[in-house]
């Protein structure tokens, strides 16, 4: 959960601006996101509880299946790169909950740059409160799971003038992870993760010391990694070897989430369970596995 936003008291100019803004982000990523029937977005345009994030990027996508190809041109239009403090080549990637992701290009690799919304529109002060705010999670929660490997993946925080509108706006630059990746959780059910900790023990090692790690952490009046928001903790492809890694490190607060996000609270709970699961069936299994090797040894001998 990335929350920090929220415990910032924007001031009533920036108030005024940033619904404006966020529209305009909206447009910016209608081009990457998934493709939706019609109706699906007409239902979208005419639900009164629907977002207006998500109603300005429907609009952009029903005009693009008018006019094929608007949707670029207008996020083309709404991005700036004039006023970037980087060399090299920049382009839309994805967006997330509370980011709208671009790559960039330069002689020194591939970065995921990654602009935190909810600071579109707020003043130079409130900006800089949030990017310490995302940074101080960021620090906590690499403290806690990069002790045995380097699970959370390097960040900085910084306040830049963005892509989006080429507005000012707070923003994590990171090493960019290329190749095959999946949500840890989401992208995998329980036997395809054992038969994966089966194959690769370091691949079983760093699971169980992510979800100790996790377990441990999930407890009342406490703060835990938020590992419900897709795509926060991956399973990728590094050097031929599957790797967990930790991308986002937004933060639950337990306490707070079970009362004013239940819905939120109820999927967090289903991954818990699944986590404690695996922990449990991972020893007894490498026992298994260990016991069943050493038969085929001695059979070969």
């Amino acid at each position: 959960m990335n929350p920090p936003v929220s415990n910032v008291q924007a001031s009533s100019r920036s108030s005024r601006r940033r619904p404006f803004l966020l529209l305009g982000d909206s447009a910016v990523t209608a081009s990457v996101r998934p493709r939706q029937a019609v109706k699906a977005h007409l239902s979208i345009l005419l639900n009164r509880k629907s977002r207006s994030f998500d109603k300005a990027s429907s609009v952009v996508q029903l005009f693009d299946r008018v006019a094929p190809g608007s949707a670029e041109w207008v996020s083309r239009t709404l991005s700036s790169h004039r006023r970037l403090p980087f060399r090299g080549r920049m382009g839309l990637c994805g967006f997330g909950t509370g980011t709208t992701v671009f790559i960039l290009e330069s002689d020194q690799g591939k970065k995921a740059l990654k602009i935190l919304r909810g600071s579109l529109g707020l003043n130079l002060e409130e900006q800089l409160q949030v990017a310490r705010e995302y940074r101080r999670k960021y620090r906590m929660i690499k403290t806690q799971y990069n002790r045995d490997d380097p699970l959370v993946v390097p960040s900085s925080y910084i306040v830049m003038s963005s892509p989006v509108l080429g507005m000012r706006a707070a923003a994590v630059i990171q090493p960019y992870i290329p190749g095959p990746r999946k949500d840890l959780l989401q992208g995998h059910s329980d036997e395809e993760l054992l038969k994966l900790f089966d194959a690769s023990p370091r691949l079983r090692r760093q699971f169980l010391g992510f979800a100790g790690q996790f377990v441990s952490s999930c407890r009342p009046n406490s703060h835990c990694l938020d590992v419900v928001g897709e795509e926060n903790v991956l399973l990728v492809e590094e050097d031929g070897h599957l790797q967990i890694r930790i991308i986002d490190t937004g933060i639950f607060d337990l306490d707070r989430i079970r009362v004013e996000a239940r819905e939120r609270y109820a999927r967090f709970e289903l991954c818990l369970e699944r986590i404690r699961s695996l922990l449990e069936r991972i020893p007894a299994r490498a026992h298994a596995v260990s016991v069943d090797g050493a038969s085929r040894m001695r059979i070969a001998r």
